[in-house]
């Protein structure tokens, strides 16, 4: 994965875009590190065509509120497929 800010929007850029239920799920259980709106599935906006190495990877675009940074880090692991082991 690889992240980056297009104006007020943190792109996730993914090997391969969550399916309806995941995003659903990322919904519902991530809102509270969103400044407004909801996470969506996006292609690469106009301001990446830069690097037409990562074009085709799908994005999940977020309005991120910049403080949450644990929290992103699950969403990413999460996404990953990784599960945190109790301790």
């Amino acid at each position: 994965h690889s992240m980056r800010y297009v104006r007020n929007k943190l792109l996730l850029r993914l090997q391969r875009a969550p399916d309806a239920a995941l995003l659903d799920q990322i919904n519902a259980t991530f809102s509270d590190i969103l400044v407004e709106g909801k996470f969506s599935v996006s292609d690469a906006l106009p301001e990446e065509r830069d690097d037409p190495t990562i074009l085709a990877l799908p994005r999940l675009v977020l309005r991120f509120n910049r403080r949450s940074l644990g929290r992103l880090r699950q969403l990413i692991d999460l996404l990953n497929g990784e599960r945190s082991q109790p301790s």
